[in-house]
C-alpha cells in the first residue's frame, strides 16, 4: 500500500514508523525543512532552545510506546513549583506532597490547610491505570471546576489560574475541567523532564528509525483528496492519505472555517550573569494578567543555567520583541536591579500553537477518523497534548489495520524505570 502522509509532526512520524516497519510505501510531505513540528528547537549560537515552553510528561502512556527514554537524555523538574509576587518580591512553595512530602509544611504555611486538603484530594482522584478517563465526563470550563472543588479565591488567582493558563496557552482559562483533570493527573503521576537536545529530541528519535521513508521537506501542500496530495502543481496518487497538522493548517486543506481565535505563545530568553532560579522549577506570577503583568511564567535552562525564560501568552505574545524593555521592567520587580545587567538573547513565538476544542465536547475523541475518505491525525482530532498527539497517530495506525510497534510494551513498568540524566 502506498500511503502519502502530510505533516512531519510527531503523529506523522509515528504513523510513519509504524507505515515503513509493516512493509508499506511511505511518502511523507513537510512544508518546513525539519521534523518536529510544534515540537521544534533551534540552535542559537552555542544554546538549543525549543520554540515556545515545553516539558515532556513521563506519565503519557503512549509516549513509551514510541520512545526510547534510555537513548534520551534528559533532567528532570523537581515536583514543585513557585510562586512570585512581584509587587513584593515574595515567593511560594507548592510542592507535590507524596512525592516530596519534606515540602508538606512549607506548601500549607502557602496556601493553608483548606486548600491543601483540596489538592490532595484532586491528587488522590488521579487515576494511574487511564488518565484520560476525566475527558469522558461533561464538565464545566476550568475556572467554574476550580470553584466547583472548593478551592479558595487567593489560591485560583495566584496559583491555579496562571499555571492552567500556562498549560493551555488560554488567558481566558475557556478549556475543560476535564482536561485540567486531565493535565494534574500526568503532572502526578510522572515526571517533566527537559532533553538536552531540546524537545525536537522526541520527533528526531521517530525520524531517526525510518529508512525507506521519503521525507519531502519545504514541500507545502495545496490540497488533499482521500487518493491524492497535490504540492507545487504536482498531484501524485495514493492509496491511502493522511492529513497530520495542526488545527489552522487541517482546516484549510478540508475548507472547513477557520476559528477566529488563536491559541499564542510566545517565549524570551536572557542570559544572566547570577541566575535567581537556581532549581529547575517553574516561576508563576501571582498577578498575572493584573496591572499590566505580561509576564506568565519564569524558568531557568537545565542545560544552560545561565538563561532566565520568560512566557507570555494570547496578544501579548505579537509584540514581544519589540517589547524586551517592558518585560525586563517587569522583571526587576521580581529579582531587584541585578536585571538591567542581563543580555537578550531571543524570541521565540508559536501561532496556532495549541488546537480549540469545543468546551462542550464529551470525550477524548475529538473528531471522526476520516473526511471525505481523508484519515485525520493531530492533537486536535483528540485532545491537545503529547498524549493526544500520539494516541490520534495509533487510532490512524489501527484503522489502516497495521501493528503499533512496541505496543505491548508495558507502559507503567516503563514510567518506572524513568530518571533523570545528570
Amino acid at each position: 500500500m502506498k500511503i502519502g502522509i502530510v505533516g512531519a509532526g510527531i503523529s506523522g512520524l509515528a504513523i510513519s514508523v509504524a507505515a515503513e516497519k509493516a512493509g508499506h510505501e511511505v511518502v511523507l510531505f513537510e512544508s518546513e525543512s525539519d521534523v518536529g513540528g510544534r515540537m521544534s528547537s533551534i540552535r542559537f549560537g552555542p544554546y538549543i532552545i525549543d520554540i515556545g515552553f515545553h516539558v515532556l510528561h513521563t506519565a503519557y502512556p503512549s509516549l513509551h510506546r514510541w520512545i526510547d527514554f534510555r537513548q534520551l537524555e534528559f533532567k528532570e523538574m523537581e515536583k514543585c513549583t513557585e510562586s512570585i509576587d512581584p509587587d513584593t518580591g515574595k515567593r511560594k512553595l507548592l510542592a507535590d506532597a507524596i512525592n516530596m512530602p519534606l515540602k508538606l509544611f512549607p506548601t500549607l504555611r502557602a496556601i493553608g490547610l483548606r486548600d491543601g486538603l483540596r489538592l490532595l484530594r484532586w491528587r488522590l482522584a488521579s487515576n494511574s491505570k487511564d488518565m484520560e478517563a476525566p475527558l469522558d465526563f461533561k464538565s464545566e470550563k476550568i475556572i467554574a471546576g476550580f470553584k466547583q472543588r472548593g478551592f479558595s479565591n487567593n489560591l485560583i488567582q495566584n496559583i491555579l489560574r496562571p499555571l492552567f493558563a500556562g498549560i493551555t496557552l488560554d488567558p481566558d482559562l475557556e478549556e475543560r475541567m476535564s482536561f485540567a483533570s486531565f493535565t494534574w493527573a500526568a503532572m502526578s503521576l510522572g515526571s517533566m523532564i527537559m532533553p538536552k537536545g531540546g524537545i525536537q529530541a522526541v520527533p528526531n528519535q521517530l525520524v531517526n528509525r525510518l529508512i525507506n521513508t521519503k521525507l519531502r521537506f519545504n514541500s507545502k501542500v495545496d490540497a488533499v483528496s482521500s487518493t491524492t496530495i497535490t504540492c507545487n502543481k504536482q498531484t501524485e496518487e495514493f492509496d491511502k492519505v493522511v492529513l497530520a497538522t495542526p488545527q489552522n493548517v487541517s482546516f484549510h486543506l478540508l475548507n472547513r472555517k477557520p476559528f477566529t481565535k488563536v491559541r499564542k505563545t510566545a517565549t524570551i530568553i536572557f542570559n544572566s550573569n547570577k541566575n535567581p532560579l537556581p532549581r529547575y522549577r517553574l516561576l508563576i506570577n501571582e498577578k498575572y494578567g493584573l496591572n499590566g503583568n505580561k509576564i506568565l511564567h519564569a524558568h531557568s535552562h537545565p542545560y544552560h543555567p545561565e538563561l532566565i525564560i520568560a512566557t507570555v501568552i494570547g496578544n501579548d505574545a505579537d509584540s514581544l520583541q519589540e517589547n524586551q524593555d517592558e518585560i525586563l521592567l517587569e522583571f526587576e520587580t521580581w529579582f531587584g536591579k541585578q536585571v538591567k545587567e542581563w543580555e537578550f538573547v531571543t524570541v521565540t513565538k508559536v501561532g496556532n500553537a495549541l488546537p480549540l476544542i469545543d468546551t462542550e465536547h464529551v470525550g477524548r475523541v475529538r473528531e471522526p477518523i476520516s473526511e471525505k475518505g481523508i484519515l485525520l491525525a493531530g492533537d486536535y482530532t483528540t485532545h491537545p497534548s503529547v498524549q493526544g498527539a500520539l494516541f490520534s497517530a495509533e487510532r490512524v495506525i489501527d484503522y489502516l489495520g497495521i501493528p503499533i510497534p512496541d505496543k505491548t510494551i508495558n507502559a507503567t513498568a516503563s514510567q518506572t524505570n524513568v530518571g533523570p540524566v545528570a
